[in-house]
């Protein structure tokens, strides 16, 4: 059991550890093979783009848990677990390269847990499909900044 209420990971009946995916009704599946090559590729890529660029690896780890089998809500509310160690480790290495300066970051902060706050009580709310249209408009918004900047 996580600190989340979750299994990650549970020994079977042939004595070896196998991943599951949580599905709505609180049962856990356990990944077979394609899923499981799924989730250790979006967990890569996630990792790579979040540590290349400093972000954007959220919006590759909720489209891996949903191909993964999770929920559409469970999935973005998930894919901050995901991030999060990553970011940590990431902001860890920018650090020790001498490349984050924490009073940079300290003026967003406040913003920051607000708008968290904000997200994770919205996210209870909204249905699935009105998620996936803000994430969508979020992602398109995104890719056109990036390309006409």
């Amino acid at each position: 059991m996580t600190a989340f209420g979750g299994k990650i990971e549970e020994e079977n009946d042939r004595g070896t550890i196998g991943m599951k995916a949580g599905t709505s009704n609180g049962k856990y599946q356990e990944l077979d093979g394609k899923r499981k090559m799924i989730a250790a590729a979006g967990g890569l890529c996630a990792g790579f783009f979040n540590g290349l660029f400093g972000a954007g690896g959220g919006m590759l780890a909720v489209p891996s848990l949903e191909i993964s089998g999770l929920e559409s809500e469970k999935s973005h509310a998930t894919s901050v677990a995901v991030i999060l160690p990553l970011c940590i480790f990431s902001a860890l290495l920018y650090g020790l390269d001498g490349r984050v300066q924490i009073a940079d970051a300290l003026p967003y902060l406040p913003g920051g847990v607000v708008g968290a706050i904000v997200g994770a009580v919205l996210l209870r709310k909204l249905s699935s499909a009105w998620i996936k249209r803000i994430f969508g408009v979020l992602m398109m918004w995104a890719g056109i900044r990036m390309i006409v900047s």
